[in-house]
């Protein structure tokens, strides 16, 4: 299985985020419903995810996180 290098791409799939380790299908779409992941954009008939959302959502994660051990 090839390792996904998202600073090469400007958008991402929902296979993306599950290869990424967010979760399955239905959680990123729960978690999307309830304000807690980044909202898809429409690409073509699918939904995309800005790169850049998710990778600040991810840091946001990281941080709480951190303060959750502390």
């Amino acid at each position: 299985m090839q390792r996904l290098n998202i600073r090469d791409r400007a958008v991402l799939s929902t296979e993306d985020l599950i290869s990424l380790g967010i979760g399955c299908r239905t959680k990123i779409y729960f978690m999307v419903k309830a304000g807690e992941f980044p909202q898809p954009i429409k690409y073509g008939n699918r939904n995309k995810w800005l790169t850049t959302e998710v990778t600040e959502w991810l840091a946001q994660q990281g941080k709480n996180r951190t303060q959750a051990k502390n």
